[in-house]
């Protein structure tokens, strides 16, 4: 009996972290859909589609295309934080008051969004 209560108390253990970890994931998810939102759609669109005013005038690429999407992780990065490969309108947001770990998750954002719809024509 104490080897079966063992396994048991294991699985149950178990799943209570699985569920935590799926929900510190998923409330990480949701601050960086909210930071994008706040700091990123203005320009990006909400989508990433880039279908904005100012995305449109500073064509800026779509954030689900390939192009932006076969970026590594650092590229990435460093683009968001500190706004390399920018010409109009540098990003630089490490400088501008966000974290690491705020960029981090953008970053993981970005590639989690769904993939351009390719119905679209051209810009």
């Amino acid at each position: 009996m104490g080897n079966s209560s063992g396994h048991s108390l294991f699985i149950i253990t178990l799943a209570v972290v699985t569920v935590c970890l799926f929900a510190i994931s998923a409330s990480a998810q949701d601050e960086a859909e909210a930071l994008f939102k706040a700091k990123c759609s203005l320009c990006h669109a909400e989508d990433g589609s880039s279908r904005t005013a100012g995305g449109v005038k500073m064509h800026i690429p779509d954030l689900r295309s390939k192009a932006v999407q076969s970026l590594s992780d650092e590229a990435l990065f460093e683009s968001i934080a500190h706004g390399t490969s920018h010409k109009e309108f540098p990003h630089a947001w490490a400088h501008r008051g966000m974290s690491e770990d705020q960029i981090h998750e953008l970053v993981k954002y970005l590639r989690h969004l769904p993939p351009a719809n390719q119905k679209h024509a051209p810009r």
